[in-house]
């Protein structure tokens, strides 16, 4: 990371620009690359489980 390059199953990325920071569980994003998932796709799948919890928080 200290060098912007991130290794991911089968692909390895360089970092460009500044990019944002964001606060996320680790297990979760690990869970879904063992799946065959890639990053970005691991990424929405956690955004859709969150909005999915917070819709049934409100229902309560």
């Amino acid at each position: 990371m200290e060098q912007n390059i991130v290794q991911a199953r089968n692909t390895i990325y360089k970092l460009m620009g500044n990019g944002q920071f964001h606060e996320i569980d680790n297990l979760m994003v690990h869970t879904h690359l063992c799946s065959g998932l890639d990053f970005i796709q691991a990424m929405w799948a956690i955004a859709l489980e969150t909005k999915v919890e917070l819709e049934s928080e409100d229902e309560n």
